[in-house]
Formats: C-alpha cells, sequence, structure tokens
C-alpha cells in the first residue's frame, strides 16, 4: 500500500519532466536557436535599430554564398538573416528580450514566439470544410438511421402478416411455393408498401445543412410570408383556419414536431382530429390523460409490482449481509 502510494506522485513528476524537456527541446529552436541573435550580428542590446541594419548589410555582403565560397558560408548567412529577422521587429524583439531576461518561462515564451508565427488561415475556406464535413456527417447519420429503422421494420411480425395477405391478394403467392421463397415475396411487399414518415422517413438531400444555408433567405422570407398570412387571415379577417392550419396548433398545444406527427398512423390522426386538439383546453386534458394512462401502465406492469413487493418486504433501510 505504501509503495503504491508513493509512486503516484513519482510517476507525475516524471511527466511534469518529460513536458519541461519538450519545452526546453522546442525552446532551443526557437529564435537564433542556441545562439544568440545579438551575438550572431555582433551588436548588443543596447544597439539601436541603425546600427543593426548596418551590422546586417555588412555581414550579408561578407557571408553570402555567391560571394563567400567558403563551405559553411550558407549556414552562417541563414543564421545571420534570421537573427535580423528577430531583431528588425520591434515586437519580436522585446519578446526575445524577454526570453533572454525569463528563460525559465518555457510556455510564455513559447506563446509568443510562435503568435507570430502561425501561418494565417483563411476563415472562408475553413468555414466550407466545417460546413461540408457536417453536412456529410448529417447525410450519412440520417442514412443509417433509416437503414436501422427499416431493418427492424421487415423483422415486425405484425408487418410481415399483413405483407403476406398483401401478396396472397394480388396473387403472388401461390401453393406450392418452397417457404424461402414466399418469405423473399413478403418482403418484397413489405418493403413497397412501407411509408415511412417524419423522422423514420429516408434522408433528403435538402435537409442538410449546405442545402439549408443556401437556400435561407427562401426560408426567411416564406417563414415571414407565413406569419403575415396567419395575421391577415385568421386574426384580422377571422377565416376560418384550414385543415395546415389546424395541424400547426395541434403540434403546437401538443409540443411534438411536424415529423412526429406525419409518423403516426391515419387512425391515430382521426382520433386527435376527432378530439379537435388544436384547442389548447382540450390538448391539455389529452395530455394529462395521456400521462395518467402511461402511470397506471407502470403500475400494472409487472416489474413494477416486483418492485413495490421488494419495498414492502424489505425496505430500503433492510439489510442481509448474505446477499
Amino acid at each position: 500500500e505504501i509503495r503504491r502510494g508513493t509512486s503516484q506522485p513519482t510517476c507525475a513528476m516524471r511527466m511534469l519532466a518529460l513536458v519541461l524537456l519538450a519545452a526546453t527541446m522546442v525552446a532551443a529552436d526557437m529564435y537564433c536557436g542556441k545562439r544568440n541573435c545579438y551575438d550572431v550580428l555582433g551588436v548588443t542590446r543596447e544597439s539601436t535599430p541603425a546600427e543593426i541594419r548596418k551590422a546586417y548589410r555588412s555581414l550579408s555582403l561578407q557571408l553570402h554564398p555567391d560571394k563567400n565560397r567558403d563551405a559553411n558560408a550558407p549556414a552562417q548567412f541563414q543564421e545571420v538573416v534570421t537573427a535580423y529577422e528577430v531583431l528588425r521587429d520591434e515586437d519580436d524583439r522585446k519578446n526575445y528580450d524577454y526570453m533572454l531576461d525569463h528563460p525559465e518561462e518555457y510556455f510564455n515564451n513559447m506563446y509568443h514566439y510562435y503568435r507570430y508565427r502561425t501561418p494565417k488561415v483563411h476563415l472562408g475556406p475553413l468555414l466550407v470544410i466545417v460546413i461540408t464535413v457536417i453536412s456529410a456527417l448529417q447525410y450519412v447519420y440520417w442514412w443509417n438511421h433509416h437503414r436501422t429503422i427499416v431493418a427492424g421494420a421487415v423483422q415486425a411480425k405484425s408487418l410481415r402478416i399483413k405483407a403476406l395477405r398483401k401478396a396472397e391478394e394480388d396473387g403472388l403467392v401461390r401453393p406450392g411455393m418452397r417457404k424461402d421463397e414466399i418469405e423473399q415475396i413478403t418482403t418484397t411487399v413489405l418493403m413497397a408498401n412501407l411509408d415511412l414518415q417524419g423522422s423514420f422517413a429516408a434522408p433528403r438531400i435538402t435537409d442538410v445543412l449546405w442545402v439549408k444555408l443556401l437556400l435561407s433567405p427562401y426560408t426567411l422570407s416564406a417563414y415571414l410570408g407565413w406569419h403575415v398570412h396567419w395575421l391577415v387571415a385568421y386574426r384580422v379577417l377571422g377565416h376560418p383556419y384550414s385543415h395546415e392550419a389546424l395541424i400547426y396548433l395541434l403540434c403546437r398545444n401538443l409540443k411534438i414536431s411536424r415529423g412526429k406527427f406525419d409518423a403516426v398512423s391515419e387512425d391515430e390522426k382521426e382520433m386527435l382530429f376527432d378530439r379537435e386538439l388544436w384547442i389548447p383546453e382540450n390538448a391539455a386534458a389529452y395530455i394529462k390523460e395521456v400521462e395518467e394512462n402511461s402511470r397506471e401502465r407502470v403500475r400494472d406492469s409487472g416489474r413494477y409490482k416486483q418492485a413495490r413487493r421488494y419495498m414492502k418486504s424489505r425496505g430500503p433501510s433492510a439489510h442481509n449481509y448474505n446477499d
């Protein structure tokens, strides 16, 4: 136990040491590397910008590869250029001077160094890439979801029985056919008559983010036009609600989306309209009734009764150390 406890700080210290080592190695490649930029140009920290420019011009003429044939001239010339690029810029020079005075502040020095050297990324292309990736992921996810729903529907016993009956009515199933042939015909008929609505329907290209953004001006104008029509037709002129308007009010009162409404069966839609759920009071009563029926189903379920018997016989405070 003691060893296990003492190994944790040791591991943390090792991780910290590795991070600091990595930061030190990165810091060694910043600015002029291990060399001092002032020493490279032969100037001091008190040198003026004019003196730094003069020193750079002198050394660049001496070490330029076109004039100096020495094998080390290209590397030395590059050091001079790097040093001058650091010291010519006022902000970069201040950051470099700060690093010389505070070499222990690895991460702060790294931030100020790479802050001016990180390549600029234009927002436009980046935004296009992000929207394209999101749109592609949306479409793939919706297709996988739809295929999962279809696979479950094909295996549903009640739907297969209906499909088999329809196949028999259409004369597609005849006596003497093999079982696998009947199953294949049943699946084909089921797929042909499978009408998935709402969130279960096959995805449309107009639902992805890219298309929605492109159609946003039209969508916004249609949205505003719809509200103006609603205000004028139903509030000002007092026209009776259309079928679509009743569906909108019904969905709003029940707090469901139009997709969920489209997914329910025709019998259930007829029941919702018969109860006139576009009226807020009727919708509130219906919601209360559905919640009460749900609680009754839970109370009548075997699992709920089993839990009640357990709580009654043993209770939450009962302990059995044989468990």
